[in-house]
């Protein structure tokens, strides 16, 4: 048995949805996380709304410009130097009163 949200049950009952209720549920859509008959009510609802339309656009760009932007961020491991590390480890000794080494 599918099981549906208080707000999907309401949206069902519904013979068309809003443009807040296709916001609601738009990443649910692009993602594939919608029932069956919620994707037909968003779908037909993009049909008829053009504003809709372009904010479902918008959202395909960010989405496409953050997968970018994540394959062009390296991965750069460093490694603290020894010198910050120990000022660090004194500074929080020193704030939590605690006596633990600042030399490794």
């Amino acid at each position: 048995m599918c099981k549906f949200t208080p707000l999907e049950l309401f949206i069902i009952e519904k013979p068309e949805i809003s443009c807040e209720e296709f916001e609601r549920f738009l990443g649910d859509y692009v993602e594939g996380d919608l029932s069956q008959t919620l994707i037909e009510k968003v779908e037909h609802h993009l049909e008829k709304c053009t504003e809709c339309q372009d904010g479902l656009e918008l959202y395909h760009q960010v989405i496409d410009i953050a997968r970018v932007l994540g394959r062009e961020v390296p991965e750069v491991e460093t490694e603290m130097p020894d010198d910050v590390r120990s000022r660090l480890h004194a500074k929080l000794n020193q704030s939590l009163g605690l006596k633990l080494p600042t030399r490794f």
